[in-house]
């Protein structure tokens, strides 16, 4: 029995959340998995509680953030240490072998706690800030990219990225794509013509996963194919930030009627039932499972040009891909879906469905996952 300790601080279900639980419901048994998590989220606690078998362990930890000024400094610094304490408390009493963070500033928390009580630490790595960090900065993140035991990234452009910051861990780091249960979308709805085009769009209501771009796009379509913009629907799956902002754009630009804002969905696949396609309008993303998903459902895509976004979907005839924040390209590309004879549409569905059978499994992803851990396995550890 191998005992991992996992740290995701998120205080919702993001796609790196669902990840996590994804991975821990399907280890072998020969994994023994505690799961620290940020004692306010609630969702992702219940979530991981009945999903999974894990020890789930609540803690109070520190939501860091760059300081304004010496008093705030204090105040962070304070907070880290006090994370860090109660850290401490959980792994000595969990005894891992491994330390898995699954999270951007986790590494903050986790790694003196590894270093302190000599525990390997491995960085599971779901999206970049090298460049535009608001929070730990360049310098802080090289520098941790450097010292953690080992890193997986999601996207082989997120572990590029990393290796060209520190050239020296490459050896230390891997890629390993995002997998999805394949088989659990095979009974999705197909999709229904009566003669509306359903957009759907997954994640959370945030500046960087483009919504706002999203209702430009659709407010563009209404100036210049009304005829075709009125037939056009789009539900927006997920909360955030952000969700204030874009209901009022949604009332500017006289799209109420023709939106609708779903919330937080456990269960994705009923709204892929109910759409002909996936859009996913983001600034910043890595390797989406919301991408992956769609096209296990057997839905056509447009996407925009983001980080593995192409990696994915490029060239291939089932997506639209776009350059990232192109609002134009953005609405030209739901034209021509929506153009798209609902025939055709099923068939492009259909090839997104099959490659996502032959590429995208997640048994791969966790074997990869289980393979990499027991790298770090210690012979007579007790």
């Amino acid at each position: 029995m191998m005992r991992l300790l996992f740290l995701d601080e998120a205080p919702f279900i993001g796609g790196a959340e669902q990840f996590l639980i994804d991975l821990i419901v399907r280890l072998d048994r020969s994994f023994e998995p505690t799961v620290v998590v940020e004692q306010s989220s609630d969702a992702f606690r219940r979530r991981l509680t009945e999903r999974t078998t894990a020890d789930v362990r609540p803690i109070r930890l520190h939501p860091f953030q760059r300081p304004s000024g010496l008093r705030q400094a204090a105040t962070e610094v304070g907070g880290l240490v006090g994370a860090m304490a109660r850290l401490t408390t959980v792994v000595r009493a969990t005894n891992p072998e491994l330390i898995v963070v699954n999270s951007h500033l986790g590494v903050l928390t986790a790694l003196p706690v590894a270093r302190l009580l000599r525990r390997p630490l491995l960085w599971i790595v779901h999206y970049s800030k090298l460049g535009s960090d608001a929070v730990a900065g360049d310098r802080v993140v090289r520098q941790l990219v450097g010292a953690v035991d080992g890193g997986a990234a999601v996207s082989d452009a997120l572990r590029a990225d990393f290796v060209a910051a520190v050239p020296a861990a490459a050896e230390r780091w891997r890629f390993i794509p995002n997998g999805i249960d394949v088989d659990a979308f095979a009974e999705v709805a197909a999709p229904v013509d009566d003669g509306l085009v359903k957009f759907v769009c997954v994640g959370r209501l945030t500046a960087a996963k483009g919504q706002a771009l999203l209702l430009k796009a659709l407010a563009q379509l209404d100036e210049t194919e009304p005829i075709l913009s009125a037939r056009l629907r789009l539900e927006l799956v997920g909360t955030g930030d952000s969700e204030p902002e874009l209901r009022a754009l949604a009332e500017r630009f006289k799209l109420t009627d023709r939106v609708r804002f779903a919330g937080y969905q456990s269960d994705i696949r009923p709204a892929l039932g109910r759409s002909d396609a996936l859009v996913l309008p983001s600034l910043v993303e890595t390797y989406p499972l919301a991408l992956l998903e769609a096209m296990a459902a057997g839905r056509p895509v447009v996407a925009t040009e983001t980080s593995a976004v192409p990696q994915i979907a490029g060239n291939r005839p089932w997506a639209r891909l776009v350059p990232t924040g192109d609002v134009p390209a953005l609405a030209a590309a739901l034209s021509q879906i929506a153009r798209t004879d609902p025939t055709e549409r099923r068939r492009l569905g259909a090839l997104a469905r099959r490659e996502a059978e032959e590429h995208h499994r997640i048994e791969r992803m966790i074997a990869d996952y289980e393979r990499l851990f027991l790298t770090y396995r210690k012979p007579n550890h007790v």
